[in-house]
């Protein structure tokens, strides 16, 4: 029996008759809930899934994806059928390149030799070396390992209509989600560790016991002699590292701004970002930004010419970044590239690299997966954008999903829109002429459920990977490509506007402000999350979680779209005003949860989108649920509980976790989504519903004389 289903089963308590999917054994039933509705709904689960010491979190997020994870694993490892996909036989072909080592193979005896050979060696290590990357080198290198290097590109549309090309140096905005991205992937993981070491004091000394420090001499030295000691040149190594360092830590800081720059538009054409760069530098920088940027997006089939326009997020940084390169001795830049590129491929290198990121990450104790979990995980991409998991899509709808929950769903969102309007319609705060504008938009969202269409049809998905080769002798080469496919499929949307940018895998949820989208990838149909035969516990569910990510469409950030999801003002002064001192209200509730544990308080200003959705999307779920229940389609009851008790203990339930202090502090201070108890008490005090299921009494925890509500 599966995680989900032994978490999540039809369950029977003593004492009590049930015909409800939720599993009542995470009840504390000696903790009033009118005190503390969480530990009432879930004292029990740590004894029924404990946080194993290597996890920093369980809850039934984690739960789903360690199932989807086990049959994900169960169909890349079985045998190729005839009848398969040619994409599917590609998935399971990367999968056994991944977790075989073939040892028989000289090609991984330091497969980045090749890499070497082609870009004229790594100064570091070679003294014969050439000893500059030009920059279009640096872009061929960025679109075939689908690694950025020194700018980072993205495609955003800021309305459905206008998609542009974004350069930045630092990450731009994510799309509201139902649960913070805590897992991460190894990318993030070296990643983070890159702009520690460059931001670590005296970073540009090489320390002889830093895990960093040590991770990058083993590659730089088993890269000269694979086989040898190499001890003569262990200071030669140093000394290049030190500076590679150094450079890494301007580049961290931006590069190196002075005051001879000119800022250039924040819009504008290669044309006039080449004239900017041209009269900034003369003829110290090298850069063609045409050639650039098409050997960066010549995988994702943009076409690159000098009428292509760029949004430039931080024109300082363009001009601080080709002010460091300038500076920096050329053969520093290219061991950066190089090493950067390498680095990131190291999980998917030969043995000895393998090993020296295995001591890494232990020695910072951080998870390294086994090696077929690793490989699963690379091909699903559960924590990442999409690749090679549509194929395996393919095969979990066929034989792993009931396919008929998909209508109903429609259904429910259908359900949850009519509810919303309805209380539009009566909220006495929203003039007149908004409210109409306001309703227009809410019939205007748009829910992408599960998968691309093209999942389902052999033929098309065939055709989405004919372009990605995969040996199942080449692990090395499969990642390289797989990392190519995913960025040019990520800048595709440029050219097609269209782009299912999760993977359908991915146990998380998806508000998209700029097209009025709504995504809710196959890992959230699962069990843990709707039935299709209980309205109780899919309202609960799903229901209050589709509804959250429809109230992100008008949070602080999703009102400033209008109807047609462009940017500009489209309610009046007075609505707005009324909803700025209801958000106000939210804000300081929610700086009232402490967290004993790490000694600190919620920000209630920085989780305010989260808790407004949260709040707005169970009230609206719950609204729903109260009309189905009067239409007489709800069957769900219990001796023990009325159906609104069940309905908030299956909504609190779907929250129950286990937090490391590490996690819960990194959660409170650096995110928008407050920690999961919050999500429970916060919510469920704000609504009279909920106090008169349970009789609260007023001025009680969970029933406090003032409430808040905003939708």
């Amino acid at each position: 029996m599966n995680a989900i289903t032994l978490t999540l089963g039809l369950v029977t308590l003593v004492g009590t008759a049930t015909i409800t999917a939720i599993d009542l054994s995470y009840l504390d039933t000696s903790v009033d809930p009118c005190t503390n509705f969480y530990q009432f709904a879930c004292g029990n689960f740590p004894k029924h899934h404990p946080r194993p010491q290597d996890e920093d979190y369980m809850d039934l997020f984690k739960l789903t994806e360690n199932d989807l994870l086990v049959t994900g694993q169960d169909i890349l490892s079985a045998p190729k059928r005839r009848d398969d996909p040619v994409a599917l036989k590609k998935a399971k072909a990367a999968y056994a390149a991944c977790v075989n080592d073939h040892p028989n193979y000289t090609y991984y005896d330091a497969p980045e030799r090749q890499i070497l050979e082609e870009f004229g060696g790594l100064p570091l290590i070679d003294d014969t070396a050439e000893e500059k990357l030009t920059w279009t080198q640096i872009g061929q290198l960025a679109g075939r390992f689908g690694i950025h290097q020194m700018f980072e590109f993205m495609v955003t549309n800021f309305n459905p209509d206008w998609y542009i090309l974004l350069m930045m140096w630092d990450s731009w905005e994510e799309p509201e989600m139902i649960r913070p991205d805590s897992a991460k992937t190894y990318d993030q993981l070296l990643e983070e560790s890159f702009k520690r070491a460059a931001r670590r004091p005296n970073s540009r000394l090489l320390s002889e016991d830093d895990p960093f420090d040590v991770f990058l001499r083993k590659i730089s030295t088993h890269l000269l002699c694979p086989r040898d000691n190499c001890t003569d040149r262990a200071a030669q190594i140093s000394d290049g590292l030190a500076k590679v360092k150094e450079f890494m830590r301007l580049l961290m800081a931006k590069g190196i701004a002075d005051d001879n720059m000119v800022p250039p538009k924040a819009v504008l054409t290669l044309k006039e970002l080449q004239e900017w760069s041209d009269e900034q530098f003369g003829g110290e920088v090298d850069i063609n930004w045409v050639d650039y940027l098409d050997a960066i997006f010549k995988p994702g089939g943009v076409n690159i010419t000098d009428g292509f326009e760029i949004y430039l997020t931080d024109p300082e940084s363009v001009y601080s970044i080709l002010n460091l390169v300038r500076q920096t001795d050329a053969k520093t830049v290219k061991n950066f590239v190089l090493l950067r590129t390498f680095l990131l491929m190291a999980p998917d290198s030969d043995s000895v690299v393998r090993e020296a990121f295995e001591e890494y990450f232990d020695a910072m104790g951080l998870k390294y997966y086994e090696r077929s979990e690793y490989c699963t995980r690379k091909i699903l991409d559960v924590v990442d954008t999409a690749s090679l998991s549509f194929a395996v899509a393919h095969e979990y709808v066929n034989y792993h999903f009931n396919i008929n929950k998909i209508p109903k769903i429609v259904q429910m969102f259908g359900n949850l829109k009519e509810v919303f309007k309805t209380n539009v319609r009566n909220a006495d705060w929203v003039d007149a002429e908004s409210r109409e504008l306001i309703i227009q938009k809410v019939d205007n969202i748009v829910l992408h459920l599960g998968y691309p269409d093209f999942v389902e049809d052999k033929t098309r998905l065939d055709t989405f990977y004919e372009n990605v080769r995969i040996c199942e002798w080449d692990n090395y080469g499969n990642a390289q490509r797989i990392r190519a496919f995913k960025k040019a499929y990520a800048f595709s949307e440029y050219r097609t506007h269209e782009n299912w940018g999760y993977s359908p895998f991915k146990v998380n949820a998806f508000a998209i402000y700029q097209n009025g989208g709504i995504m809710m990838p196959l890992a959230m149909l699962q069990s843990g999350y709707f039935q299709g035969s209980d309205p109780l516990f899919d309202y609960s569910r799903l229901g209050s979680t589709i509804a959250h990510e429809m109230l992100h469409h008008f949070d602080s950030h999703g009102i400033g779209y209008n109807q047609t999801m462009y940017q500009n003002s489209w309610v009046s002064n007075s609505t707005l005003d009324s909803f700025e001192e209801r958000t106000q209200c939210l804000v300081d509730q929610y700086f009232s949860y402490y967290f004993p544990e790490v000694g600190l308080y919620l920000n209630g200003s920085q989780t305010l989108d989260e808790n407004l959705a949260d709040n707005g999307g169970l009230r609206q779920a719950f609204k729903a649920f109260r009309t189905l229940v009067q239409q007489g389609q709800v069957d769900s009851q219990s001796t023990q509980y009325s159906r609104d008790q069940l309905f908030f203990i299956s909504y609190a339930t779907a929250w129950c976790s286990q937090e490391s202090e590490a996690y819960l502090e990194n959660l409170i201070t650096n995110n928008a989504h407050p920690p999961a108890r919050v999500r429970v008490l916060g919510t469920l005090s704000n609504m009279e519903e909920f106090s008169e299921a349970f009789r609260c009494p007023i001025g009680s925890a969970m029933n406090p004389k003032e409430k808040c509500a905003v939708w």
